[in-house]
């Protein structure tokens, strides 16, 4: 990874390498699209760093200029002394704000069921194994009483925490970092797309802290799992129907994360294919069946993020470790 606090020389193999990382790093933490004014033979990088302004000024892109905060990095011919420049224009047309976009940059994140217990040593094992977050999440027998339990015993970690609710009864703001609320796109019971939601806004009286709240478009493919159950999902879809939802998801209900969810069942890595393909500006959430490094691997080609539950109740952290090792 880049430096951003040095300058390097690069050789015209090597500049288009580190374009492509770039690229590839910026999309998956922002979205976007990039622009490249000239590919210069031998290139000097420069990251937060302040080449003259007037040089800023006369090397942009044609077009980019409507894009008043879009971010560039500035690169030199080091055999001509030429300035170039690597525009990023963020997808949503301004400069992200680091503090509160950290979720976007996660590939792996572990879910710990409340109605669960683990075995001494496992939450060390964990936090250890290089999961970018935890998420206290459960369809059935979730109290307030039993994620407090939960919160307790993983809090000391320094991980980000995600409250992810079953229901407007049971659900912990405090002491967590990103409260992920899931709407059921595909349910036939409208209480699971906006009505629980509605009920929790009126419980909480106003003192909701929205800066902190997440939508989840949540697509529940998995007949026989309880959330399947429980939110009378159909889950009988063509990898175009999910498709659809999701499109729906992304460009018409603008949600910030579509989430596949298998829940206990490995998945079909073409309708998760499918879902990839038609996401714009929604992130890619995968859940079901990880238990293996090769599953993780071949899921992570699609999804931005990878989701391991069962696996760590199952099989123990190792398998974790396994599965974070085989995307990051």
């Amino acid at each position: 990874m880049l430096n951003p606090a040095s300058d390097r020389s690069f050789t015209s193999g090597l500049l288009r390498e580190m374009v492509r990382e770039i690229m590839f790093r910026w999309y998956r933490m922002w979205g976007g699209t990039v622009a490249v004014d000239k590919t210069p033979q031998n290139v000097q990088v420069f990251l937060n760093s302040s080449p003259p302004r007037s040089l800023c000024d006369c090397h942009g892109v044609p077009g980019v200029r409507e894009y008043p905060n879009a971010r560039q990095i500035m690169v030199r011919d080091t055999g001509h002394l030429n300035w170039y420049a690597i525009w990023f224009i963020d997808k949503k047309n301004q400069v992200p704000d680091d503090t509160k976009m950290k979720w976007k940059d996660w590939v792996h994140v572990t879910k710990l069921d409340p109605d669960k217990q683990l075995k001494p040593g496992d939450i060390d094992a964990i936090a250890a194994s290089g999961t970018d977050a935890l998420m206290l999440s459960g369809t059935l027998n979730v109290t307030k009483e039993n994620l407090a339990s939960l919160l307790k015993q993983v809090k000391t970690y320094d991980l980000p925490l995600v409250m992810e609710p079953a229901g407007p009864e049971a659900v912990l703001m405090q002491g967590i970092d990103y409260v992920f609320v899931p709407s059921v796109i595909n349910s036939m019971d409208v209480q699971w797309i906006v009505g629980k939601h509605r009920a929790w806004v009126q419980l909480q009286k106003g003192k909701i802290p929205w800066e902190t709240i997440v939508p989840e478009a949540y697509i529940v493919l998995n007949p026989d799992s309880s959330v399947g159950r429980v939110t009378k999902a159909i889950c009988d879809l063509r990898p175009s129907e999910v498709a659809a939802y999701a499109t729906i998801a992304d460009h018409y209900f603008h949600f910030p994360i579509v989430y596949i969810e298998y829940s206990g069942i490995y998945g079909d890595p073409n309708v998760v294919k499918s879902v990839s393909d038609v996401l714009d500006t929604s992130f890619l959430y995968y859940g079901g069946g990880i238990n293996s490094a090769e599953k993780a691997a071949q899921m992570s080609k699609f999804a931005d993020t990878i989701v391991v539950g069962n696996a760590v109740y199952d099989q123990g952290a190792a398998v974790l470790k396994a599965t974070v090792d085989a995307i990051q």
